[in-house]
């Protein structure tokens, strides 16, 4: 045996060495989010195609209310603590109900 795996080139995702495919990472995200924010609106998108590296979130939350900007990002990390390392990058947007119902009337 070379030791060569003999599957590897038939498995062709699109997905290379620097990327290793890491299945469910969004949804393993929208869950630790819900359980912390229950969210009234949640998105997280995997903008790496399926790989995991790339992900960004919008995160609507009361829990938000009388928090700035950096106290909302720094209990999100906290929530993904465990995640975060995985990820090359990560963006997020975090509002309360009230913001976001304002941003919405202005798009």
């Amino acid at each position: 045996s070379s030791g060569i795996n003999a599957e590897w080139p038939l498995r062709s995702s699109g997905i290379n060495a620097e990327c290793p495919l890491r299945p469910g990472v969004t949804e393993v995200i929208s869950a630790k989010l819900k359980e912390s924010f229950s969210p009234t609106h949640l998105e997280v998108v995997d903008e790496s195609d399926g790989c995991g590296a790339k992900i960004s979130v919008i995160i609507i939350s009361e829990e938000f209310t009388g928090k700035n900007m950096l106290k909302r990002h720094k209990a999100v990390h906290a929530v993904l603590k465990d995640e975060l390392p995985n990820i090359h990058a990560f963006s997020q947007k975090t509002h309360t109900p009230a913001e976001w119902a304002k941003k919405q009337q202005q798009s």
